[in-house]
């Protein structure tokens, strides 16, 4: 931490308007990580970029739930992100959310979801970001 992709961690990308016209980050984008041991105290928060004029409050770390079981090669994290830390999401109005992930590893590696982040910058361009329809 604060260089989250140089080690093992989860980022997950919600945009709650699946917005595919913009080529960058507007107020409904969401950028969450999430860390299975702790660094500085920390193991969960939000960091999404914006442009200064399209922006909303970053969510408070404390409301996001990370529950991390290590084992001996492996560990398995249980992540839970609350509506509240999802501005603009109202699934009545729009029963779409754009959605990526990047799952880092310490030795460099990392797994992607619907573009390759060594490509593009998955976490300044959601209309690259795959859509969940919610039902």
């Amino acid at each position: 931490y604060p260089e989250i992709e140089e080690g093992d961690s989860v980022e997950l990308f919600i945009d709650t308007r699946d917005v595919k016209t913009s080529g960058f980050n507007t107020r409904f984008c969401h950028h969450f990580f999430f860390l299975p041991q702790a660094i500085d105290g920390i193991t969960k928060g939000e960091k999404t970029h914006f442009r200064t004029e399209d922006r909303h409050p970053l969510c408070d770390s404390q409301e996001l739930y990370c529950q991390t079981q290590l084992k001996r090669k492996e560990y398995e994290m249980k992540i839970f992100i609350p509506s509240q830390c999802l501005y603009g999401y109202d699934p009545k109005q729009f029963n779409r959310l754009g959605f990526t992930y990047r799952i880092n590893r310490h030795d460099g590696e990392s797994q992607h979801f619907s573009v390759i982040s060594a490509e593009y910058q998955i976490d300044q361009q959601p209309s690259l970001w795959g859509s969940l329809i919610l039902k």
